[in-house]
């Protein structure tokens, strides 16, 4: 069976990755014990995942002109990512700090510039017939804005990446995916106004009948045709959880690429992301489609 092809839509960029005991909360300095400079950004992350797991994968996004553009689109390819579809702008490219504490939680310092990030791309859109599933995050969201509407309209599922920006945004845009999945905070950023019990039903009745947040340690909270799920985690020792969320989004659309159930799919993409987060260093603990099927193997749900 030929691999499923996969189109992530939006940021990558250059993470400067420090672990430190603890995030300071006041002006201070302080000496990391680890560092790492990596590729990240959402949508390059998830095309990590993608092609990690075994999938056929392209990245469409916004890099600069610069060294650190060079170095994002060579990491991309080292880990077999397609990058025909990136658009080169003299803006710099998109950067960012990060510490990341002993309990593997992070704060990340990212900055992009809105000349390239908030333009609106001409994008091939033709070319999308050719993909079995579409992502796209919210950061390139003009982008997203025209991949969803276009995957939506030529019937291929797609998953939008719903992390913390303008809430205009995010909920203009959410609904156009068939799966959309925001991070908790996102969620209450695109639902303002809305009680707690119905924030991911006002999503889900906009797109279709589905809408899913991570949580975290918590577990994963999906709506699903007017029914409510929830799935807990693998019990693994964070060390990392930087780049977790956009894994999990990576995951998840390989899984609809594979035609799993929502279940089954929040499973695989769950188990996907907590093997991300027992290794330090971003992206670069993304695991392998075997690495995920031994430990769903021994993960009683």
């Amino acid at each position: 069976m030929p691999a499923p092809r996969i189109l992530c839509v939006g940021m990558a960029t250059i993470d400067h990755v420090f672990r430190l005991a603890k995030i300071p909360t006041e002006a201070t300095k302080v000496r990391a014990s680890q560092y790492v400079r990596i590729s990240g950004g959402m949508a390059a992350n998830a095309a990590v995942a993608v092609a990690r797991l075994g999938g056929e994968v392209e990245f469409w996004g916004p890099v600069g002109e610069d060294a650190s553009g060079a170095d994002i689109l060579a990491e991309l390819a080292a880990e077999r990512v397609g990058t025909s579809g990136v658009i080169r702008v003299p803006q710099r490219s998109a950067v960012s700090a990060i510490m990341v504490d002993e309990a593997g939680e992070r704060l990340v310092c990212g900055y992009y510039d809105p000349a390239t990030f908030d333009a609106e791309p001409a994008l091939p859109l033709e070319d999308l017939a050719g993909f079995d599933v579409v992502h796209a995050d919210c950061r390139w969201w003009p982008a997203a804005r025209q991949v969803l509407r276009k995957a939506r309209e030529l019937g291929i599922p797609s998953v939008f990446d719903g992390d913390i920006a303008p809430a205009a945004i995010l909920a203009e845009i959410a609904p156009l995916a068939s799966h959309p999945i925001f991070s908790e905070k996102g969620l209450m950023l695109a639902t303002e106004g809305l009680g707690h019990d119905e924030r991911l039903a006002s999503i889900a009745a906009r797109s279709g009948g589905f809408a899913g947040v991570t949580l975290g340690g918590r577990g994963f909270v999906w709506h699903d045709n007017g029914r409510a799920h929830r799935i807990g985690v693998p019990d693994v020792a964070v060390v990392d959880t930087l780049g977790a969320g956009d894994v999990f989004h990576g995951a998840y659309a390989y899984a609809l690429a594979h035609k799993l159930g929502t279940t089954a799919a929040a499973r695989f993409a769950s188990a996907t992301a907590a093997l991300k987060c027992t290794r330090f260093g971003g992206r670069s603990g993304t695991p392998t489609h075997a690495e995920v099927d031994a430990l769903l193997a021994r993960w009683t749900t």
